[in-house]
């Protein structure tokens, strides 16, 4: 394939036209295949200069730089193919599977240390909690008892207010008049 690319470009002696795109995909495709994901990266480049709304040559392009790495670029050409084409399921598995790889990547903020501390699972932490014997449960205890009270006192508040929202004010006469 090579050889029939390198013979056109001598004949022509100029750019190819859009009938070669094909065979710069393939090309992109067996080099991706064999590794020479620079080579590919290339040809397939090559192929979007003769076909510029080609879909399918911006999932190829995707691909290969999903593959090098560059999972920014890779997010973006897989938006232009998404562009041209929105039912490409391989663009958008691709797209997906690129984003989940860079949120699983990103740290909230700079400098964060190497040793997280881990939430403790609930399981563990009533482990804990009772073993510190019964003063703790009695503490325990004495909050719930009071926070049970603040909640009392609340509800009286509230239905207080919800009694006093009810007075409606009936003293002003409303006149109704025909237009």
């Amino acid at each position: 394939m090579l050889k029939a690319l390198r013979l056109v470009q001598k004949v022509k002696k100029s750019t190819l036209s859009g009938k070669w795109e094909p065979l710069l995909n393939n090309l992109g495709h067996t080099s991706r295949k064999l590794g020479k994901f620079e080579d590919a990266l290339g040809y397939h480049q090559q192929a979007l200069v003769l076909q510029p709304l080609s879909a399918s040559t911006f999932s190829s392009i995707g691909f290969v730089q999903t593959l090098m790495g560059k999972y920014y670029d890779a997010v973006e050409s897989f938006h232009k193919a998404l562009g041209l084409r929105r039912e490409d399921a391989f663009s958008t598995t691709m797209l997906n599977n690129v984003v989940e790889h860079l949120v699983s990547d990103m740290t909230p903020f700079d400098d964060i240390p190497e040793d997280t501390p881990k939430i403790e699972d609930l399981g563990t932490k009533m482990a804990r909690v009772k073993s510190r014997g019964p003063v703790r449960r009695v503490r325990m205890a004495q909050i719930a008892d009071d926070t049970d009270e603040v909640c009392e006192d609340e509800e009286e508040d509230v239905q207080d207010e919800s009694k006093q929202s009810l007075d409606f004010d009936t003293s002003g006469d409303v006149e109704m008049t025909d237009l």
